[in-house]
């Protein structure tokens, strides 16, 4: 019993102090809130966004406190506390405040107008459908009517906003009313349905007249603007007629001719002038536009190998394993010359690629060249659907889950997705006592943003921001994404990027790293994270297409990830070592010739067991490699001119032999090389120092020291900036 009541005691005493710290945070909230509520101004007709911003300003945390302020508020405070709660992302108990605020008749006009105007700024989906419920109500008065409407275009362009904006400006029989909706229909914009209205009130003296002035002069310096700034069209056409007319072009040559028509000389203008701008914008002429088509619309498959241009020769890298050109019996390397009787030496790899693909169980004949073959021969492969992996898993000594993505994806038919994918991958890691996770986006090219947000909702809390997009168009092409549920896994993590990081890959590793989820590791990522529109083009009769950037995304700190010289900056820069001249002379002739695959396919089945066992941990020794002696004499004797050394050999071998058991024997044993990866080796450091202590593992051990050193470095390196840049703050105090 004594002991019973020592540990009932000792219960009672930690429910008592994780409630006393509970009230004394709930404590802190409520002060530093009320503190700024207490300047809020209380007449009416001053603004109250200052307040407003700095409460805004108090981060994340302070919601709960926001909320349970927003019961018995004055009006003044309302529109502080629920603008503040907005911008974090809390916006239903928000809009019900401030629609409760908007109706109420009692309250001063001018703090239902700004209930109006936080709703239109930093309102969301819930905040339209309440304005448009508002909109159609015959209890408000048609003043706070055009401010609704108002709100509501801003964050829609709901065309009901417009019709009830019109409506009130020809029909009030208040003046007051009348005017306002009139100047509203030009503040957005709308001078169609507002020009002549506008003309009238211009002509009255008073604030509204003036602004009526003001708002024509503006509309048309603005016309004036567009039809005068002609000067690229006259360029442009002046370039081409000048080109037609006195370019001198061989008559004899077809192709030149048909080049030099007007068509085809504003194609590739256009081309280059929307790629110069941004490199994903582009010009769809008609070819273009129905490929796109082709490849969007019915079932499409192909043969199952990653494909490539090898000294301008159309050229297997590696056969998928089990897939078709696996099956057809395709090997890396192999040069494809010919597609269903089609000479494809001079072909673009796009066209080649086009090719290839047709309908699942259609056959393609492709003509082959092969090193160690006297002359082509024809492979005939029946096509079939490529499905590729979303993601590599596994668990690394020491608790640590290492995830690799290849892709956000979303595949309906199959029912799978790169999160769902992901999800079940932590669940699993987790079971098997995951304390730390390494993330690799590294060489990821993204895919779906909806599929970067789910996986962002896997590691980030609720309501945190992801990522918003800006743009000059449409309040359509502005909107913000935020966390909606609850995270999967909460422990440390490091994300691996570099430049074949983009778009979907980025705003995840962004989120993580603006919201210090994760530290990153590796070398600047690409810089893509746009929204595209695809819109026809008058000129051709809307048979091509213009593919626009018309808004571009930015991470929770507000950093543009989009542009040549941007993309995201990883915490720890670490790339990977460059090959000395003689490995990647052996490397390309491995390539070309297949030495060391043609011994793999050989001995390796004799000798999995120990093949793979050396490609977990071979300790740097060439001799864990069975044969290893006789590749190596092999190799000297084929390759006279390249000087090898055997540790040389033994990292070719290695590279050589991960894809070969991943890919040609279809194990998924090795979703990684952790000897072959520097960034690796390196957020698997930053994970042991973020977990107390890496385990005493080979693997760990030969590699620990090297860091060591540079980590010691690059501290002693921080710690100076550190001490220099304060040192300069105390100078700038002095000199002020």
């Amino acid at each position: 019993m004594k002991i019973l009541s020592r540990q009932l005691v000792t219960l009672l005493v930690c429910i008592c102090m994780f409630t006393s710290t509970l009230y004394a945070d709930n404590t802190i909230s409520a002060d530093e809130i009320d503190s700024i509520l207490a300047t809020i101004p209380e007449e009416s007709a001053l603004p109250v966004w200052p307040q407003a911003r700095e409460l805004a300003g108090l981060g994340d945390g302070y919601e709960d406190a926001l909320t349970l302020k927003l019961e018995g508020a004055t009006p003044a405070e309302t529109v502080a506390v629920a603008y503040a709660l907005m911008s974090l992302g809390a916006q239903r108990d928000a809009a019900l405040k401030l629609e409760e605020l908007i109706k109420n008749k009692q309250a001063p006009l001018e703090r239902r107008f700004d209930a109006c105007a936080v709703l239109g700024s930093e309102g969301g989906g819930y905040a339209k459908a309440r304005l448009r419920s508002m909109l159609k109500s015959k209890e408000l008065e048609e003043m706070i009517k055009v401010k609704v409407a108002e709100a509501l275009w801003q964050l829609s362009y709901a065309p009901a906003a417009l019709t009830a904006l019109t409506e009130i400006a020809q029909n009030s029989d208040n003046v007051l009313v009348a005017e306002e909706a009139v100047l509203t229909l030009g503040r957005i914009g709308r001078f169609s349905e507002a020009r002549e209205m506008l003309a009238e009130l211009a002509k009255n003296p008073g604030r509204n007249g003036q602004e009526a002035a003001l708002l024509l002069k503006l509309d048309d310096e603005y016309t004036l603007h567009a039809e005068t700034d002609d000067f690229a069209e006259e360029l442009i056409g002046e370039v081409v007629e000048q080109i037609r007319t006195r370019y001198a072009f061989d008559t004899t040559d077809p192709d030149e001719a048909e080049q030099l028509k007007s068509r085809n000389l504003a194609s590739i203008a256009a081309k280059k002038l929307v790629r110069s701008i941004d490199d994903f914008n582009d010009y769809l002429d008609e070819e273009d536009y129905q490929e796109m088509l082709n490849s969007m619309h019915g079932d499409y498959g192909g043969i199952g190998a990653y494909v490539g241009m090898r000294e301008e020769l159309f050229t297997v890298l590696s056969p998928m394993w089990g897939k078709p050109a696996f099956k057809a019996g395709l090997k890396a390397m192999d040069v494809i010359i010919e597609i269903d009787g089609e000479d494809i030496t001079d072909m673009e790899l796009s066209k080649i690629i086009q090719l290839l693909k047709g309908k699942p169980g259609s056959e393609v004949t492709v003509k082959v060249v092969r090193a160690g073959w006297d002359e082509p021969r024809e492979v005939v492969i029946q096509r079939d659907l490529i499905t590729l992996p979303m993601l590599y898993s596994q668990m690394l000594p020491g608790n640590i889950g290492y995830i690799l993505l290849t892709g956000f994806q979303d595949d309906p038919d199959r029912r799978v997705s790169t999160s769902s994918e992901l999800h079940q991958a932590l669940i699993e890691l987790l079971g098997q006592g995951m304390e730390g996770l390494i993330l690799d986006l590294r060489n990821n090219p993204g895919g779906l943003l909806s599929e970067a947000v789910k996986v962002s909702e896997e590691f980030l809390e609720r309501n945190k921001l992801i990522v918003y997009s800006k743009g000059k168009i449409s309040k359509q092409r502005n909107y913000e994404s935020r966390i909606l549920g609850d995270p999967t896994f909460t422990g440390p993590m490091v994300v691996l990027v570099n430049g074949g990081s983009a778009s979907a890959s980025e705003i995840v590793s962004g989120a993580l790293r603006d919201h210090k989820r994760a530290t990153l590791v590796g070398t600047k990522t690409y810089g893509k994270g746009s929204v595209q529109m695809l819109m026809p083009v008058e000129a051709t009769g809307g048979n091509t297409r213009l593919k626009l950037t018309i808004a571009k995304y930015y991470l929770p700190n507000g950093e543009c990830i989009h542009g040549r010289d941007k993309g995201i900056k990883p915490h720890v820069e670490q790339e990977e070592p460059e090959f000395s001249g003689p490995e990647r002379k052996l490397r390309i002739k491995q390539l070309e010739n297949r030495d060391i695959a043609v011994w793999l396919e050989s001995n390796f089945d004799a000798n999995k067991d120990q093949f793979i066992a050396a490609m977990e941990f071979d300790n740097n020794d060439p001799a864990a490699y069975p044969g290893f002696d006789e590749l190596y004499a092999q190799l000297v004797t084929a390759y006279p001119g390249i000087e090898l050394d055997k540790d040389m050999v033994r990292r070719v071998l290695r590279s050589t032999l991960f894809n070969f058991i991943r890919e040609s024997r279809g194990l998924d044993t090795m979703p990684v090389d952790i000897q072959a990866s520097e960034a690796l080796q390196r957020a698997i450091l930053i994970m042991g120092d973020k977990l107390g202590a890496l385990p005493d593992v080979p693997v760990y051990n030969t590699f620990k020291d090297k860091f060591n050193e540079v980590m010691v470095a690059e501290q002693d390196g921080a710690e100076a900036n550190d001490e220099a840049q304060g040192k300069a703050e105390v100078a700038e105090k002095v000199a002020e």
